[in-house]
């Protein structure tokens, strides 16, 4: 330690580890995690400074898997778009959906809580029903269970080639238009309604 108050350790536990630290709690001494070696039943013991670490960086570590199970970021040349991309749709709508359920008793999912802020800010109703996808009047596209070939690109496919080749290179969709029973994919969907 110099007399600025700046430690330097090194610890070596399953490997090593250098940390700089200011904290005037961290001493030169091993303090009891409260848990013990499974092979030998000894007490585990770590310097504060590391046990800090390891308790403030778990607030980082839940943040990074949370955003982590919508992933945002595209491929793309410019590196700020990533890094924008990361912070406001990982990093501010994670802590946005902790402070929302911290603040109200009704807790609700990341993915109900991402619909919910996409659906005030577009102003528009994402999903009316799970399995709906585009709804126009009657006719309204819906998930299937199997994957099959996409009716509108097959018969665009068919004018120019043969039907051997159609079907290796036709759009295998699971979407179908309730009312026309077939199977069509969005953009199929959208031209012919």
């Amino acid at each position: 330690m110099n007399k600025n108050g700046v430690k330097v350790m090194k610890w070596v536990d399953k490997r090593q580890l250098t940390m700089l630290s200011t904290l005037k709690e961290d001493k030169d001494e091993l303090v009891n995690t409260g848990r013990k070696n499974r092979k030998t039943y000894e007490d585990i013991k770590k310097p504060t400074c590391v046990l800090t670490y390891n308790n403030k960086k778990k607030g980082v570590d839940f943040i990074d898997q949370m955003s982590a199970y919508y992933f945002t970021l595209k491929r793309g040349l410019k590196w700020f778009r990533k890094v924008g991309m990361e912070y406001l749709f990982g990093m501010a709508l994670v802590n946005a959906w902790i402070i929302y359920n911290m603040k109200n008793e009704k807790k609700v999912s990341k993915k109900e809580f991402t619909e919910a802020l996409i659906q005030s800010i577009t102003g528009k109703n994402i999903c009316p029903d799970r399995n709906q996808v585009t709804p126009t009047a009657d006719h309204i596209l819906e998930m299937s269970g199997k994957r099959r070939n996409c009716v509108g690109c097959y018969e665009k496919l068919r004018e120019t080639m043969k039907s051997s080749e159609v079907k290796r290179k036709v759009k295998k969709i699971k979407t179908y238009c309730r009312m026309c029973k077939q199977n069509l994919c969005a953009k199929c969907f959208k031209d012919s309604h």
